[in-house]
């Protein structure tokens, strides 16, 4: 029996042996490096922030440097109260009847995009705890001293497209009007 050599002298099984013992070789140091390589720190995860007044029981610890707390009460079926939650951003909208304007009754947005601390729910009234800048808290009791009667929307995460600063009885029965009009 003929065995068959290679230009280097070594046989066809001798040089199948060298080949595979280089693979060996090559797929350790591989192993090695990936199991002795420092592990990647997990990628962050964004996490929805819980309300330091959750956390504290104080509702001062949660307001931002720049805010003050307010509190607003409204009937639990004005608006979105009842679904509002600590963390929840709002807009608080006011209705003005026609003797506290003098004209049209309207509804205005009295403050647009606040964060809610805290929901206290006591029979038919919802109390909702509000970080607002000091002039808003002003100007939401002074609404409320002249008749405005308040109401929660409850905002979306994705910001809302533009909506009217106020709204009118004449908007209202334009709107009304044209959605019975049209076919």
């Amino acid at each position: 029996m003929r065995r068959f050599r290679l230009a280097g002298g070594f046989d066809l099984a001798t040089a199948g042996l060298i080949l595979g013992g280089a693979v060996l070789i090559a797929a350790s140091i591989v192993a090695a490096v990936s199991l002795l390589a420092p592990p990647r720190p997990p990628a962050p995860v964004a996490e929805e922030p819980t309300p330091t007044a959750v956390i504290t029981g104080r509702t001062s610890a949660a307001l931002p440097p720049d805010r003050v707390a307010t509190v607003l009460t409204v009937d639990a079926g004005a608006g979105a109260a009842g679904a509002a939650r600590p963390g929840d951003h709002v807009d608080v909208l006011g209705y003005f009847a026609h003797a506290a304007t003098g004209s049209d009754s309207l509804t205005r947005i009295l403050l647009a995009d606040v964060p809610v601390v805290t929901v206290d729910r006591s029979g038919n009234s919802i109390a909702l705890t509000l970080a607002v800048p000091q002039e808003s808290a002003l100007l939401l009791q002074e609404a409320q001293a002249i008749g405005a009667q308040p109401f929660i929307a409850l905002r979306p995460l994705q910001p809302l497209a533009t909506v009217p600063g106020t709204f009118t009885d004449s908007d209202l029965a334009n709107r009304l009007s044209a959605r019975t009009s049209a076919p």
